[in-house]
């Protein structure tokens, strides 16, 4: 069943759940600590066409364990009446903070459903942040479900405003401001409910054509992050750069799949805040 939303109210991140002593890992390439500060280095911001001066620090950089969410989705296919399923992963500690729709996009990783694991035995202390979960899965579904609608319902009105039996004409003769106001917004609300489809269905591994029944939330899975921070040299200011290991082809792998979180800390004050003190950063 699809869960009913619960209050949006946001929790702090360290909601305290349980120790684990044993964890399903992704697994990824071992970088040395040497590697990694090496390659962050290399990522320090500069300014100037060819000197290149630093304009900030690496002051520092830690590795962490992040959980993960496992969820499986049944689909129904549009004009069938058989049912399949999709799986994705959805940031389990990001989905306390985030809060804008789009910006929950952001949240999941469908390329992490296949890659290998093995079981972490060190002791783990995880936030349970189920709820918070289920209600962005419930919003992201509810939004898609209108968006799938909306594209079915625009069509035939788009086509009755646009139906001119003097077509040559029209090309000449501007329509009426009202009218052409009623199209673009139709057009445009149509463009917008069409791009939340297809992102929708990137994130979860689906189809716009596919139609979410339900889901279940599965295991948690941790994924080792490298989180560093970069201090400004001049001016009073940080920036945060993540790198997920899971994706472990090359550090510039790492960075290009970490680029998610590190957009979500530029945009949230309170994940970093609450990230910093989860994580001792």
């Amino acid at each position: 069943m699809i869960y009913s939303p619960v209050p949006s109210s946001i929790e702090p991140l360290i909601n305290h759940g349980t120790s684990v002593w044993s964890m399903e890992t992704l697994k990824g390439t071992q970088w040395s600590d040497a590697e990694i500060e090496k390659f962050l280095a290399q990522q320090v911001e500069k300014r100037g066409r060819f000197s290149r001066h630093p304009t900030e620090e690496l002051t520092h950089f830690k590795r962490v364990m992040r959980p993960f969410r496992r969820v499986t989705f049944q689909l129904s296919r549009l004009n069938s009446e058989a049912t399949h399923t999709c799986r994705s992963l959805v940031d389990e500690q990001g989905a306390a903070l985030v809060t804008d729709q789009n910006h929950r996009f952001l949240l999941w990783r469908p390329r992490y459903v296949d890659l290998d694991t093995y079981e972490d035995e060190a002791d783990i202390h995880l936030p349970d942040n189920t709820d918070h979960v289920r209600t962005a899965i419930d919003e992201m579904v509810s939004i898609r479900w209108q968006g799938q609608e909306q594209d079915d319902e625009l069509r035939p009105k788009l086509r009755e405003i646009q139906k001119d039996p003097l077509a040559v004409i029209t090309m000449i003769v501007p329509r009426q401001p009202a009218g052409l106001r009623r199209e673009e917004k139709m057009l445009e609300e149509s463009r917008e409910a069409h791009a939340y489809v297809i992102a929708s269905s990137m994130i979860t591994n689906s189809t716009p054509k596919d139609i979410i029944l339900s889901y279940e939330l599965g295991a948690q899975v941790l994924v080792e992050t490298v989180v560093a921070q970069f201090t400004s040299i001049s001016e009073d200011g940080e920036r945060w750069l993540f790198l997920e290991m899971a994706d472990s082809t090359s550090l510039t792998a790492t960075m290009k799949a970490g680029s998610a979180l590190t957009r979500i800390a530029g945009l949230y004050e309170g994940f970093r805040e609450a990230f910093r003190e989860y994580h001792g950063i």
